[in-house]
């Protein structure tokens, strides 16, 4: 029985550090996980490019991760498609963005403030990150 993957589309996350893209695609109720592959395709420029060894980033238990490597600074859209098996059809994600041009902020805190009451004096904020990255 072939179950309809294009009611159920492939899902593509980006994580924090942008160049690292994932896909998973959703299986049916208790069905199969969905086999085969992902190719990334970048949609930046209006066209649909195949990115270099991304053309067929193989599933597992749905999933596939793929690195990106020396991406220069720009705005990119990506987006993922499925190439289908026995029990699910080929699927296209939506197109994620991807922004290089901005620089990462590592973690920062902002020091605590003890209680307040309308009418208090001023206190200050003070914040902390690493410097440099977040430019």
């Amino acid at each position: 029985m072939i179950q309809d993957c294009q009611s159920r589309p492939i899902s593509v996350t980006v994580s924090e550090w942008c160049q690292e893209h994932s896909a998973s695609v959703e299986k049916v109720g208790h069905g199969d996980y969905a086999t085969g592959s992902i190719k990334f395709i970048d949609c930046t420029n209006g066209n649909d490019v195949e990115i270099g060894d991304a053309t067929s980033v193989v599933l597992e238990n749905g999933v596939v991760t793929y690195t990106w490597k020396d991406m220069s600074e720009n705005l990119y859209q990506i987006k993922a498609v499925y190439s289908g098996d026995r029990n699910y059809q080929k699927a296209s994600s939506a197109q994620v963005s991807v922004d290089l041009r901005k620089k990462l902020q590592e973690h920062f805190e902002i020091t605590p403030i003890a209680s307040k009451i309308y009418g208090d004096k001023p206190f200050v904020l003070a914040t902390q990150g690493e410097v440099e990255r977040g430019k």
